[in-house]
């Protein structure tokens, strides 16, 4: 929630198991506001797929836990599509009344007022919607998976954290809490700075042990001395050339 720009904060998270939850996030507007605008419904689903997204990205599983998260989501992007006119693909058209869908199941009909061919054409808008929200929720996951396993940690020991808690550990990791609706969320390039800086120490660290680059025909202490002890010896004569001076 604190890396979109239009859901509302975080104040409360618990883990404790209460009734058929097992833990419950506690999101709490920052202004007093009589109408949503769609890019607040698209934050709030992005949220509500939070813990389906986690579930996929570190267990590689799915649980019953994010069940009521997915019912909560799923309906708000029914009524975006169906009642509020919030669909690119199928425009401002208010299918259904502000009433509620009465869903099949509980006991209640549907009652439609349109055709089985925009009912398709619905629930395809639906899908897209959903999907989107998924694989923004996991691009933002995987992203910051530092924050989710500091915050994990964090809550596995106290099991309850406030809102002052909450963003503390945010800003530990470069991420600064938003104040109000609307507002992008600043973070730290604290990763790409240290990459950056890891790469120059390895690239000086380098430049420092590599040998030098020495010609062979470099002149050594060893080569002076023999080159001086040649100089200091007498040059050899052919034996033939000895012999007739001596005659």
């Amino acid at each position: 929630a604190s890396l979109l720009p239009y859901a509302d904060p975080v104040h409360k998270i618990i883990i404790i198991s209460r009734g058929h939850a097992a833990g419950y996030t506690l999101k709490l507007p920052t202004e007093e506001r009589q109408f949503h605008t769609r890019k607040e419904f698209l934050d709030d689903i992005v949220v509500s797929l939070g813990g389906y997204a986690a579930e996929l990205m570190l267990f590689d599983d799915l649980t019953t836990g994010p069940s009521n998260d997915l019912q909560v989501a799923t309906s708000l992007a029914h009524d975006m599509v169906a009642k509020y006119g919030m669909s690119a693909g199928l425009g401002p058209i208010a299918f259904e009344a502000s009433g509620g869908v009465l869903m099949i199941g509980h006991g209640r009909f549907v009652e439609k007022d349109y055709s089985e061919d925009v009912a398709m054409r619905i629930d395809k808008e639906v899908e897209k919607i959903m999907n989107d929200s998924l694989a923004r929720a996991r691009e933002l996951l995987t992203k910051h998976r530092a924050v989710l396993d500091a915050i994990a940690t964090e809550l596995m020991r106290v099991e309850t954290m406030e809102r002052d808690e909450y963003e503390k550990i945010l800003t530990l990791h470069g991420i600064k809490a938003r104040r109000k609706i609307g507002e992008e969320p600043y973070v730290a390039p604290t990763a790409t700075a240290e990459g950056e800086k890891s790469g120059l120490a390895s690239e000086a660290r380098t430049t420092t042990a590599r040998p030098l680059d020495i010609p062979s025909t470099k002149i050594t202490h060893e080569t002076v001395v023999t080159e001086t002890k040649k100089e200091n010896e007498a040059p050899k004569r052919p034996r033939k050339q000895k012999k007739d001076e001596k005659k």
